[in-house]
This record gives C-alpha cells, sequence and structure tokens, in this order.
C-alpha cells in the first residue's frame, strides 16, 4: 500500500513539473511573441537600420524565429529567417569547436605544447614558443597584441601568417593578460588544417556544419553576394543620411576563422541547441560534452563593466563568459564592415539568443537586450529610444571627425619626396612599395594601397579609404650616414615598438 502510494505522489508530483515547466516555457514563449509588434515599430524609427532578424531557443525548440526590414534596400527584398548575414567574431566559437572535434578524435590535446604537435611553431618570445597550448591561443592568453594589420590583405595566406609568428613582438608575458586578437584565430585556422591535412572551412563544414544542417551557412568568398537570400551590408552615412553598401570583403580570406562566416538566424539556432544540449543534435554527438564544458567554462579572467548591467568575467574557449542582472550569460558578439552579429547562450534557462543585422550600429545589441529583459522578467526598459540615440550620436560624431581629418591631411608633399620611393622589407609583415604618382606618395602592402600626406620633416600621416586599419598610422622615414633613407618605421602595432622595414637597395 505504502509503495503505491509512494508511486502516486511520485506520479502527481511529475505532473505538476510537467505541467509548471510547460507553463513557464508557454510564458517565456508569449514574453517574446509580445515583442514583435514592437520591433516593427522600432525598425520604423531606426532610419539607420536596414533590417536584422532574431532567433529564440528553449531547450531543443525553436520558439521565436522572424526577420524584420529589407535584406536589399534598393530592391525592397525582405529579410527572413534563412537570410543569410556575416556573423564576424561569431565565428571563433566555431572555430574553437574544430579543436574539440580533433580533441574527440584523439588528434591533439588542448594543454599540451603547440609544439608538440607542430615542430615548427615558433614565437618573437623563446619561452613561449615552447610553452604555448592549443588553449592559449584560444582564449586569448598568448602574451600576443593584435597586430592587426598583418593580415589586412588580399593576397596573404594563414600560412604567410604562421611564418610571420617569429617576428612579432609581445606586449606580455604568456598567460599574463586577457588582449583579445583575431590574429590568433586566424592562426587557430591554420594549426586546424596543420593537424587535420583539411582546409579550416572543409573541415568545419565536414564535422559541423553538415551534421548540424546548417545549409544556409558558410564562409567569406568572392561572390558571396550573389548567393541567395544574401543581406547585402550597409554603412549608413550620418551627415548625407543615406545608405552605401559596405565591402565586408576587404578583410578576407586570410581572416575567416576569426570572423569570415555567415549564417541565417534558423541555423544558428541548430549551432544553439547543439551548445545547449552537450554536444549533441538531433541525437547525433557533434562534440563531446566534456569539450563544451570546458569551452563554457572561463580560462582566463576579463572582469569589466560592459555597461547597462552587463558585466564581463572573462573569456573561454571562443566565448566570453559574462553575467546580466546576476544571471550567468556565454556570448560571442560579432561586428564588422556592413554587420553586426550577437549569439547568447543562457544555461540557467535551457535558452539561447541569436540576433543579426546588415550594418553595424547597436541594432543587434539594442534587440538582445530587450529580449533579456523579457526572458528574466526585467522591468521594461526602451532599449530601442536610449540605443538609438546613444549610438546614433556616437557615428554622428565620427562622421564628424572623418570630415576634419580630411581637410586637415591636405598638405604639400615635401621638394625630396622622390628619395622616399622604393621598396621596404620586414621578414613578418612583408614588403612595403613606395612609389610617387601624380605628386602623391603612394605605399601599397598585400595589394592595400595608403596615401602618405607630408606632417613635418621626414614623418607622414597614413589614409586609406579602402581599409580603415591602415588609416591615421604614422610611417617615419631614417636616413644613414651617407644621408640616404635607409629604413621606415610604422606604429602598425602601437603597443609595441614600431614596425621597422627595411629599404631594399638596388
Amino acid at each position: 500500500m505504502r509503495s503505491y502510494f509512494n508511486y502516486s505522489l511520485l506520479v502527481l508530483v511529475f505532473v505538476i513539473y510537467a505541467n509548471y515547466s510547460r507553463a513557464q516555457d508557454e510564458g517565456l514563449k508569449d514574453a517574446v511573441d509580445s515583442l514583435d509588434s514592437y520591433f516593427k515599430t522600432m525598425l520604423k524609427d531606426w532610419t539607420d537600420t536596414p533590417g536584422f532578424a532574431i532567433g529564440v531557443v528553449k531547450d531543443t525548440s525553436v520558439i521565436f524565429l522572424k526577420g524584420y526590414g529589407y535584406r536589399d534596400v534598393e530592391n525592397k527584398l525582405p529579410v527572413d529567417e534563412n537570410t543569410k548575414f556575416g556573423i564576424a567574431s561569431t565565428t571563433k566559437s566555431f572555430t574553437s569547436t574544430c579543436f574539440g572535434v580533433l580533441m574527440d578524435k584523439g588528434l591533439l590535446n588542448l594543454n599540451e605544447a603547440i609544439k608538440k604537435s607542430i615542430p615548427d611553431f615558433k614565437m618573437f618570445d623563446a619561452y613561449a614558443t615552447e610553452h604555448m597550448t592549443f588553449e592559449d591561443f584560444l582564449c586569448h592568453r598568448s602574451g600576443l597584441p593584435q597586430h592587426y594589420i598583418l593580415s589586412q590583405g588580399r593576397d596573404i595566406s594563414r600560412k604567410d601568417l604562421f611564418d610571420a609568428l617569429p617576428y612579432l613582438e609581445n606586449n606580455a608575458q604568456l598567460r599574463e593578460k586577457f588582449q583579445y586578437n583575431n590574429l590568433t584565430y586566424e592562426l587557430n585556422g591554420y594549426l586546424v588544417e596543420r593537424i587535420s591535412g583539411e582546409t579550416w572551412e572543409d573541415f568545419t563544414k565536414k564535422n559541423i556544419l553538415g551534421p548540424l544542417e546548417m545549409r544556409s551557412t558558410g564562409f567569406f568568398h568572392s561572390k558571396v553576394y550573389e548567393e541567395p537570400n544574401f543581406a547585402k551590408s550597409y554603412a549608413y552615412d550620418y551627415l548625407e543620411n543615406k545608405y552605401s553598401e559596405a565591402d565586408y570583403l576587404q578583410f578576407f580570406p586570410a581572416k575567416n576563422p576569426s570572423g569570415g562566416m555567415y549564417s541565417s538566424v534558423s541555423d544558428l539556432c541548430n549551432w544553439i541547441i547543439m551548445n545547449l544540449n552537450e554536444g549533441e543534435f538531433d541525437e547525433h554527438e557533434i562534440v563531446s560534452g566534456t569539450y563544451l564544458q570546458n569551452a563554457h567554462k572561463i580560462h582566463i579572467g576579463n572582469q569589466s563593466d560592459l555597461g547597462w548591467n552587463f558585466n564581463g568575467l572573462g573569456y573561454g574557449l571562443g566565448w566570453f563568459i559574462n553575467s546580466y542582472h546576476g544571471n550567468l550569460v556565454i556570448s560571442h558578439p560579432g561586428g564588422g564592415q556592413g554587420y553586426d552579429s550577437h549569439l547568447i547562450l543562457i544555461p540557467g534557462k535551457k535558452m539561447g539568443i541569436t540576433v543579426l543585422s546588415n550594418t553595424r550600429n547597436g541594432t543587434a545589441f539594442m534587440v538582445m537586450r530587450m529580449l533579456m529583459d523579457r526572458i528574466f522578467e526585467l522591468d521594461f526598459f526602451d532599449w530601442s529610444n536610449f540605443g538609438y540615440n546613444r549610438w546614433r550620436a556616437r557615428y554622428i560624431k565620427e562622421a564628424e571627425n572623418e570630415s576634419v581629418k580630411k581637410e586637415i591631411t591636405e598638405t604639400k608633399l615635401p621638394d625630396n619626396a622622390g628619395n622616399y620611393t622604393g621598396k621596404y622589407m620586414h621578414p613578418g609583415y612583408g614588403m612595403i612599395n613606395i612609389v610617387l604618382r601624380d605628386d602623391v606618395l603612394v605605399g601599397e602592402r598585400a595589394g592595400i594601397e595608403f596615401v602618405l600626406h607630408h606632417k613635418k620633416f621626414n614623418i607622414f600621416d597614413l589614409a586609406c579609404d579602402e581599409n580603415v586599419w591602415y588609416d591615421s598610422r604614422i610611417l617615419q622615414f631614417h636616413y644613414n650616414m651617407k644621408g640616404e633613407i635607409e629604413k621606415l618605421i610604422c606604429n602598425f602595432e602601437p603597443s609595441v615598438n614600431p614596425i621597422e622595414f627595411r629599404k631594399i637597395h638596388k
């Protein structure tokens, strides 16, 4: 009798819990659904936002999936749940997972020195060369600063970046501090290639995208904008109040493992489900739960106030670990020329959200915060109005500063400008070729051209409309004892000594 009573009580508890859980899930879905009309109104107010898309997951189910606005403004082509957007640095969570797959295959140990698997691995710092692990590269604690310009070029390969490593000065000791670094993730892509014998793109497609049925996900290439249902990337001119198409391709292909994937919110919901479900999707293991537990925990602290009750706690393996109003949030944002993306996991609620936008003006982040507020049952806050005014003011100010900068850089070319022409070489950064063209000094590195504006003496400001990372750098020429130009130095990486390029004499 007692066992029957206990069994009946257990069934009753289960039924109550199931109904309670179902009510909670329905409440969450209703809360998210209630924002639909608000987003439509918001988009009308945000005149600098072409479109965006949202996906929300609870457990292993998609509870909200929708697109807003236009993927093509001129032709009024709408955004839907399968529209493809550049996801920028959200790519890093995929690249890190490649290492989990390699680990599961028994091809590497994340805590072992990279040099053990790849003997020709070498860095500027001898200690880092011997002790750098895969985890160090994956969680941004390598001691290496960005050296961002290194990979900016059309004819640069990931092997070129690997070969440049011994000549790139570090600004911190191994594991001394967190330094977000796209370069190490570009190199991670090359490490995947060395260990697997496949390109990073092929390995990711075969082991992650294929099994996850992510059919609208891929990698940037020269004809990517011609693919069906692809969102054009836009910049907005805040002085002229009009759109222009942005060129996200200028940063690739070497940079693909750090920010070169595109996807849809529908596809990214599958990615969220896998991450919430201990590596499984549709009853198939994509990567081990052991790896994901490791990836989703803090490997190096990065405590910071991100504003609006959003606090940084640290970085895992391809993931930021944050808190929002005291709730644990695992996330990775992304931003680039004409795209913004945001993807978060909320382990405590077994939920995830992704927001993609085809301009970089804060839309994805404001929409994400509105969704999180509803999920965490917080008081309503008009992120639309607050965010629009805040971000718009910032971009208007940047546009005004850009206009002023262009005016002040129109300086007179020095009489001895011809002395500065020639080829200059650095063993890591490669060659800079400087020519005199129509009374203008023009430099070129890795297929990117920039103009040298005379500042004073033998010092020049760089200006580059084609690539923002070359813009506003300072270059200085140096003479030898014979009065000949022997080298130039440039602050391509401001946190270390100026990069020195030696002139190649005939």
